[in-house]
């Protein structure tokens, strides 16, 4: 009988010790596409976070400043074109993207289905990163100072 309990202690204990090296090592929980998905948005409008993340606020203004980017830099295309076609350089997959997924929030339903849809093609477009130097998480020269500042 001792030697089942001296063999179970054992197998336990290297059962944790086997976790909890695993746990030091270096992974991420992150997708390669969701990290796409940040790198985007953090290129256009210097957050990385998903705009079903941002307040509701905070997003709808973005969406506007970004709209507002888009008809200044590409009058004559629609960040749609860009889903379809591929964009000319990875700053235009970066505002076309954001612009695409900001507009889906707005609107929702079948029209933010479908525009949801767009902006994620563009994640599927092969580009270089459109990312500045600086913070991994944001590149403090490149944040939109309009953005409503909460205290939670």
């Amino acid at each position: 009988m001792p030697c089942f309990v001296y063999g179970g202690v054992v197998g336990i204990a290297g059962g944790a010790a086997v976790i909890a090296a695993a746990a030091w090592l270096p992974h991420s929980v992150r997708s390669d596409r969701s990290r796409r998905r940040s790198d985007l948005m953090r290129a256009a409008t210097g957050i990385g976070c998903a705009p079903d993340d941002l307040p509701r606020q905070t997003a709808d203004l973005l969406g506007r400043e970004l709209d507002d980017d888009w008809q200044r830099a590409q009058p004559a295309r629609a960040p749609e074109d860009v889903a379809r076609d591929g964009a000319v350089t990875s700053g235009d997959a970066a505002l076309a993207y954001a612009t695409l997924a900001l507009r889906a929030r707005a609107v929702g339903g079948t029209r933010g289905k479908q525009l949801r849809a767009l902006a994620e093609q563009i994640l599927d477009t092969p580009h270089e990163p459109a990312l500045g130097a600086g913070d991994p998480y944001r590149n403090a020269a490149e944040v939109r100072t309009s953005i409503p500042t909460q205290s939670y």
